[in-house]
């Protein structure tokens, strides 16, 4: 009993089509696409260190503040020494993460409209907390622009909470009287 069985080619099932091929790429492309927009919105870890320093600089005024007959310190390094920061932690508070040196920059004059120390901008030093309006909106120190190619910065506020604003936004905010440029640079 022979039986005739009609020969057919067999196929190897472990190799891809081109079809299936290029159905693999743009289902990858696609994911990808997705993906990269996610990615770019994620703060980086400086940005997070960045606004934890200024969440800590702003806390550390605003104590000093209520211990000091409601006045803001006059230089911003009296607030972090005041509350008892250990003076090993305190360059590293005042060190802006974007900059490459570990030196603490110290520009302008105590008793003028702002004061560099570190990779900070502090503004409003020696105002009695009894003068804040509105807290909230009352600008105590920004981060120091490092790099040319710096659009955004972090923003501490009076009230303690701290936000990420455009250079744009920060500059027209300001008091007239900051020299935003003389305060930026390495």
């Amino acid at each position: 009993m022979n039986k005739n069985y009609p020969v057919t080619a067999r196929r190897n099932h472990s190799a891809l089509t081109f079809v299936e091929l290029v159905v693999v790429i743009i289902i990858i492309v696609a994911i990808v696409l997705v993906l990269i927009p996610a990615l770019e919105d994620r703060p980086s870890a400086l940005k997070v260190l960045d606004m934890s320093n200024l969440k800590h600089i702003s806390f550390a005024m605003i104590v000093y503040a209520d211990e000091s007959h409601g006045v803001l310190p006059i230089h911003p390094r009296d607030a972090v020494e005041y509350i008892g920061f250990e003076m090993a932690n305190i360059g590293d508070v005042y060190l802006n993460p974007y900059q490459e040196g570990d030196e603490v920059v110290d520009r302008g004059d105590s008793d003028g409209i702002a004061v560099r120390y570190g990779g900070y901008v502090f503004v409003n030093l020696g105002l009695s907390l009894e003068e804040i309006e509105k807290p909230a909106e009352l600008i105590l120190a920004y981060t120091a622009k490092i790099t040319p190619e710096q659009t955004t910065r972090n923003v501490a506020f009076a009230d303690g909470h701290v936000e990420r604003w455009e250079e744009e936004k920060l500059r027209a905010t300001l008091p007239e009287d900051v020299d935003v440029d003389a305060m930026d640079g390495p």
